[in-house]
């Protein structure tokens, strides 16, 4: 199972590109009538992409390399 670090950090870059996509075009997010603060998705961009990069990070690390 070497590949799941990757795909992991596939999907936590995919949310973070989302989040980072919602703060550059100033889009609203509304749940259950409270509108979500952008610092909030700014925090996400922060979290998720650091996650992301810690995870390929360890998985090169480990000689899994590309491939």
């Amino acid at each position: 199972m070497p590949r799941v670090p990757r795909i992991a950090a596939l999907f936590l870059t995919l949310v973070a590109v989302a989040h980072a996509a919602r703060v550059i075009g100033g889009l609203s997010v509304v749940i259950d009538g409270m509108v979500v603060p952008m610092w909030a998705s700014g925090l996400a961009v922060v979290i998720t992409g650091g996650l992301a990069v810690a995870l390929l990070r360890d998985d090169l690390g480990r000689g899994h390399g590309v491939g």
